[in-house]
């Protein structure tokens, strides 16, 4: 299936982190009416939005042809990062979806950025409707809608480049 493009297998990330998890990929659907099919979904509720809305980020980084690879990343404890995006030595951008900007939990990403210091936070949701920048402790983030996000990221790629 993943020949044939049905699916996308994502490989977890790791660099040497204390705790990281280095096999159970994920595996995403090539379209979200696929993703709905396949699981028997005949109306949306609100637990599935997150899920879709991560299928499209990853059909938006799939479209930017200069990446060198798209990975997860998930520890013992169970925190997980959507995607982490490798952009140059010892930089990794962060992708982190949510439905929902009250959804987001920072814990995950502060134990990942304490591994990988280097690189951007992006969060995407659906209620980001103007692009922001935020901090949240010593964190700096990128608050973004699907719209704005393919944009904003190939920016960023693109900086490091």
């Amino acid at each position: 299936l993943e020949t044939t493009q049905a699916i996308t297998i994502l490989r977890p990330f790791h660099g040497g982190g204390r705790q990281e998890l280095v096999s159970q990929p994920k595996i995403y659907g090539f379209d979200t009416g696929f993703v709905a099919f396949s699981r028997g979904w005949t109306s949306l509720r609100s637990e599935d939005c997150g899920h879709l809305l991560e299928n499209l980020v990853l059909e938006s980084l799939q479209a930017i042809s200069s990446l060198r690879g798209i990975f997860f990343w998930r520890t013992k404890q169970q925190k997980e990062i959507d995607f982490i995006v490798p952009v140059g030595r010892d930089c990794v951008h962060l992708i982190e979806c949510k439905w929902k900007s009250n959804q987001v939990d920072l814990k995950s990403i502060k134990a990942f950025r304490e591994d990988y210091p280097k690189g951007e936070n992006f969060l995407v949701t659906s209620d980001a409707h103007l692009q922001s920048s935020n901090r949240m402790g010593d964190l700096n983030f990128k608050y973004l809608n699907i719209e704005m996000f393919r944009s904003e990221f190939e920016k960023a790629v693109k900086i490091r480049e």
